[in-house]
Formats: structure tokens, C-alpha cells, sequence
């Protein structure tokens, strides 16, 4: 009897371990994904000052596949523009479609749906700039979770 419980609670570990991975490759690949998708969005905005409608449409169908329901989410409500802020449609679909990120990381994608909802005003080139200046604060945390820095130096910024 004692190593039938024994047995069990070495499987019950290695289940959880084998969840707890599987957990943690989602998270890389939607991390990969987003960093990807954010770097089409910053070149096709600064290169070709494509219309958001454009962008998106074209993020659903070539853009990484981790972010594919995201980018259609966002085009889909793009059509009820009028209606609400690109921000708020920007903040739904990340909290529908990138729940497995961590705070910090909806958190910068949340003021980067920000700068894009400011994107297509009468000031774009300095709306532009502050698109780069997000996304510039949020590569720390890029590098942070691709394991590229050390957790000390992510404490000191």
C-alpha cells in the first residue's frame, strides 16, 4: 500500500510538471507572437503608414499564428468604430484573446493600443513617434521574458 501511494504522488508530480510546461510554452509562443506582431505593426505604420483597417486585416491573415484570433478580434471590432475608442476595442480583444500574458505585458500592450488609437489623427508623424517610444519600453520586458537578461537587471528599470 505504501508504494502504491508512493507511486501515485510521483505520477501526480510529473502530471503537473507536464502541465505546468505545457503552460509556460503557450506563454513563450503567445510572447514570440505578440513581439512579432508589434514589429509588423511598427514597420507597417512607419514604412507604409497603413490604415489600421488594412493593418489588422493583413495581421489576420499572414501575421503570426499566435495572434491571429487577436488581430481578427481587433478587425472585427474596428467595424464598430464609431462607437467606442480604438483603445477600448484595442483592450478588449487583448483581454479576450491574450489572457495567458502576464500583468506587465497587457499592461504595455494596453498603452500601446493607446498610441495606435492616436495613430490616425491630423498629428501622425509624432503619434508615430510615441508608438516607437511604447514599444521601445516595452523590449526590456521582451528581452526579460525571453531570458536574455538577468532578473536583476529587469529589478533596476
Amino acid at each position: 500500500m505504501n508504494l502504491f501511494g508512493a507511486s501515485l504522488i510521483v505520477v501526480a508530480g510529473f502530471y503537473i510538471g507536464f502541465l505546468k510546461a505545457s503552460e509556460i510554452r503557450r506563454r513563450v509562443a503567445a510572447l514570440r507572437g505578440v513581439c512579432t506582431m508589434t514589429e509588423l505593426i511598427r514597420n507597417e505604420i512607419s514604412s507604409r503608414r497603413t490604415p489600421m483597417d488594412e493593418l489588422f486585416s493583413m495581421l489576420q491573415k499572414s501575421g503570426p499564428k499566435t495572434t491571429e484570433s487577436f488581430a481578427a478580434s481587433v478587425c472585427d471590432r474596428l467595424k464598430s468604430l464609431d462607437e467606442s475608442s480604438f483603445s477600448e476595442l484595442w483592450n478588449e480583444s487583448v483581454s479576450e484573446n491574450l489572457s495567458c500574458l502576464p500583468q506587465r505585458c497587457t499592461t504595455a500592450l494596453c498603452e500601446l493600443g493607446a498610441s495606435l488609437g492616436r495613430y490616425e489623427g491630423s498629428k501622425a508623424k509624432s503619434k508615430r513617434k510615441n508608438v516607437h517610444r511604447t514599444l521601445r519600453r516595452a523590449e526590456p520586458y521582451r528581452s526579460a521574458r525571453l531570458g536574455l537578461i538577468t532578473e536583476e537587471k529587469w529589478r533596476l528599470n
